[in-house]
C-alpha cells in the first residue's frame, strides 16, 4: 500500500521524504539557495549550513575577514566586524597603538584617537608639563 501526502512517501519501508524535506517525519523544509534570501546549503538534518563568509539565520549577513588596506578585522559568529589589536573605526582603518616612550606617551581611545597620559600635551604627547620649582627665595 503507498499513499502520498505532502512531504513523504509511505511505503511498506520507511517513509522517505520529498525533495526539500527532511526528518524522521519529513517535517523540516529546506532547499539551499545562494541569492537575495540566503546564502546557504542544507545538511543531513535540514539545518541551514551558512555558505563561506555568510552569517545569521538566513545567512544573509556578508563578512570577509581581511588584513589590508581595505581593513584590519576578523569575523565573529553573528557576522560583525572585529576589529584586530590596535586597529579601530567603522571598518578598522585607524592605526594607533597605545606608548609611553621617546615617540609618545598616551593610549588610545575606542575609536584609534591619541589621549595624552597625565603631564603630557601636544602632538603626540611628547612634550612634557613645566613644573615649577620653589627656590626658597
Amino acid at each position: 500500500m503507498t499513499t502520498l501526502d505532502i512531504t513523504s512517501v509511505t511505503t511498506n519501508k520507511a517513509a522517505e521524504c520529498l525533495s526539500g524535506w527532511f526528518g524522521s517525519d519529513c517535517l523540516t523544509y529546506c532547499v539551499a539557495r545562494n541569492d537575495t534570501l540566503g546564502h546557504y546549503s542544507c545538511d543531513a538534518n535540514g539545518q541551514k549550513r551558512c555558505l563561506s563568509n555568510w552569517y545569521g539565520q538566513d545567512c544573509l549577513v556578508y563578512c570577509r575577514a581581511t588584513n589590508s588596506t581595505l581593513g584590519h578585522y576578523k569575523c565573529d559568529a553573528n557576522g560583525h566586524k572585529q576589529c584586530l589589536n590596535n586597529w579601530y573605526g567603522k571598518d578598522c582603518l585607524v592605526y594607533c597603538k597605545s606608548r609611553n616612550d621617546t615617540q609618545g606617551h598616551y593610549i588610545c581611545d575606542s575609536t584609534g584617537n591619541i589621549d595624552c597620559l597625565p603631564r603630557w600635551r601636544g602632538i603626540n604627547c611628547t612634550e612634557g608639563e613645566i613644573r615649577k620649582h620653589n627656590t626658597g627665595a
